[in-house]
C-alpha cells in the first residue's frame, strides 16, 4: 500500500478511515484503509474496484457506509480533483 501525506480523512468508523487521495485519478472513488486492509470503492457504481485484507462481510459494511454518504463523497472528490 502506498502512503500519501496529502490524503484527507473524510470519515472514520471502527478502525477504518475513508479517504480521498488528492493526487489520484478517475473514476471518482474513495479509499477505505485500516491496519488490517484497504479497498477502493467506485462512487458511481458503489462497486469495490480492488481490495486486500478485508473479509467479504467487512467489504459489505464499508460499501454500505460509503453508499449512505455517496453524494457528499462525490462532491468532495469533485472539489479536490476538478
Amino acid at each position: 500500500m502506498c502512503i500519501f501525506l496529502d490524503v484527507p480523512t473524510l470519515y472514520r468508523f471502527k478502525n477504518i478511515a475513508i479517504r480521498i487521495h488528492t493526487q489520484d485519478h478517475a473514476p471518482a472513488h474513495v479509499h477505505a484503509e485500516s491496519p488490517d486492509g484497504w479497498a477502493k470503492i467506485d462512487l458511481k457504481t458503489l462497486q469495490v474496484i480492488e481490495a486486500d485484507g478485508f473479509t467479504k462481510n467487512e467489504l459489505n459494511i464499508i460499501v454500505e457506509f460509503v453508499a449512505a454518504r455517496a453524494t457528499h463523497l462525490t462532491d468532495k472528490w469533485k472539489e479536490i480533483h476538478e
